[in-house]
């Protein structure tokens, strides 16, 4: 009886071959690795607060591609969008101060998925941002208790934070002036913004009242140079508004930092006007009784500024167009190259 050797080595080849396939296929089929990027931890940015979440880093052994999905079960948050790899999880921070969720990432690949949980905490630790109102120069008509230094005319401060509605105030210190060319008051105004978190965050607004009288007056202006009455159309808005300050003994307007000067009304309605050049020479002769007198146009020996300003600015700045048929007094304020305040003021008369 004869056996045959090759047929049974063909066998055992076979066999062989079918366990190294499994053998490999056992290798290469392993599930993949779940990589979620957390514990996360966020500044709350307001109500709605987003948090990335990166479940990128996940891979497959084999080399298969990844899919992703994201769970949670917290009342507070959602995702918008669970199948992505870096989803944006918002999570609601109404009225808390913190907040923590666990999540689930599944990395899905090759029929196979692994899950792996983080955490997502969102707090808020900082206080609230806030941006004061600019400093503000103003002519003192109705005084710091309740008048002129009302926000309403002087600018509110602002805040953001995670609470959506901060707690905004300010307190006052005033400083009267005790010196010549010192302003009538100098309030520094410390704003201050609270969150329901407890956390504050504070900012500075000075508050200047210059508060012009007649005998205070060191310079004296022309509204309308060369002009008596001081006559202004409120519908010609071409050209250029021209106006002196007159220099006299003891006050020379070569002290003058012109860099500083600003038209406005004496009642602060509007806004104040810059300059746009000026000429330098002698021009006239101020009265120094009524303001709204007219000015001598003979010389006196003492140098005057021509100023110029954009005649269309002047009269939107200043509201001279709701004041047609009426007087308006109109003010120029600066300081002297020595720090020291001065205000000067005339009347214009606004014609149709």
């Amino acid at each position: 009886m004869q056996f045959h050797r090759l047929a049974t080595s063909g066998l055992t080849t076979v066999a062989a071959l079918f366990l190294t396939t499994a053998a490999n296929a056992a290798q290469t089929d392993a599930p993949p690795v779940c990589l979620n990027g957390g514990p996360y931890v966020f500044e709350c940015t307001g109500p709605d607060t987003p948090c990335t979440l990166d479940g990128s880093a996940s891979f497959d052994p084999d080399g298969t591609p990844v899919t992703f999905l994201w769970f949670e079960e917290c009342a507070f948050g959602f995702f918008d969008d669970p199948t992505s790899p870096t989803p944006v999880y918002h999570i609601d921070m109404t009225g808390v101060c913190s907040r923590t969720c666990v999540v689930e990432m599944r990395a899905i690949s090759g029929g196979q998925t692994t899950k792996c949980n983080t955490t997502v905490n969102v707090q808020d630790t900082q206080a609230p941002v806030i941006v004061c109102p600019p400093d503000v120069v103003e002519i003192w008509t109705n005084g710091p208790a309740g008048g002129q230094t009302n926000p309403a005319l002087t600018g509110f401060a602002t805040a953001s934070d995670c609470d959506p509605a901060p707690v905004i105030g300010f307190s006052d210190v005033l400083q009267p002036g005790t010196q010549p060319g010192d302003p009538e008051t100098i309030v520094t105004r410390t704003w201050t913004a609270d969150d329901n978190c407890g956390h504050q965050s504070v900012c500075v607004q000075k508050i200047t009242l210059l508060s012009p009288g007649l005998a205070d007056q060191t310079f004296y202006l022309d509204a309308i140079k060369g002009s008596c009455p001081n006559a202004l159309s409120a519908s010609d808005t071409t050209g250029l508004f021209s106006y002196v300050l007159f220099g006299r003994n003891g006050h020379n307007v070569a002290d003058i930092n012109t860099a500083t000067l600003r038209l406005s009304r004496l009642d602060n309605v509007g806004t104040t006007v810059d300059r746009m050049s000026f000429q330098v020479k002698d021009l006239g002769r101020p009265k120094q009784t009524d303001p709204c007198d007219c000015d001598g146009n003979s010389k006196d020996g003492y140098m005057d500024m021509a100023i110029n300003a954009s005649k269309s600015a002047v009269i939107s700045g200043l509201n001279l167009g709701t004041e047609v048929g009426g007087s308006v007094k109109v003010a120029l304020y600066g300081q002297k190259n020595d720090g020291s305040w001065f205000t000067a003021y005339d009347c214009v008369q606004i014609d149709p």
